[in-house]
């Protein structure tokens, strides 16, 4: 199977699935910031959160930002050309290109994020992101000059291995009933692995 092959695998069997599954996705996200944020030695405080405003037949993250909306700060994507801008998760929202809904791009942002939660459409075996293969995200991050932990929510998981180099990889992977995390071997690829 190709990585296109797996994209349209992944994409018929997310538009089947329940959304009530939505709730797990958002409690396992909220038990692991918190992890993050009593353990992880590179982030002291985890205080800027980037998210999304999901399509369809995404993990909607609202709840997760209502929850914490006196504790941290969330921020979300702005499409600009042929990539993203990071700004400040603010009413009201425009659509862009795509049906993607987005706050206003006066609200840029320029500081560091702690982390940064992003919707898949997959996830291969070494903890690649599989997108809709326009590579927005991986050019966002590309051009960042420092590394915030990376949360993958959503999708469908392989354990072939599909992405280049270029492409983004998570540290952690959530889905409604599992997490994962990344682990890289001395010497060997990454690999995903259960998270408790």
């Amino acid at each position: 199977m190709t990585k296109t092959e797996f994209r349209t695998h992944a994409k018929n069997i997310i538009a089947k699935q329940n959304r009530t599954l939505n709730t797990l996705v958002v409690q396992k996200l909220n038990q692991l910031i918190k992890k993050i944020h009593i353990h992880s030695r590179v982030h002291k405080h985890v205080h800027r959160i980037l998210t999304y405003i999901p399509l369809k037949n995404e993990p909607n993250l609202r709840k997760l930002a209502e929850k914490n909306a006196k504790k941290r700060e969330f921020f979300s994507t702005f499409m600009q050309n042929k990539s993203l801008k990071i700004v400040k998760l603010r009413r009201p929202f425009t659509k862009a290109k795509f049906g993607v809904l987005q706050s206003s791009s006066v609200n840029a942002f320029r500081g560091k994020i702690d982390i940064a939660i992003v919707p898949v459409i997959g996830v291969d075996g070494s903890g690649g992101r599989i997108g809709h293969g326009m590579g927005f995200y991986d050019r966002l991050f590309g051009g960042l000059n420092y590394r915030p932990i990376v949360i993958f929510v959503g999708g469908v998981k392989s354990d072939k291995i599909f992405c280049e180099q270029h492409d983004l990889v998570c540290d952690f992977y959530i889905t409604p009933n599992k997490t994962f995390k990344r682990i890289q071997r001395c010497g060997k690829s990454s690999q995903l692995h259960l998270y408790r």
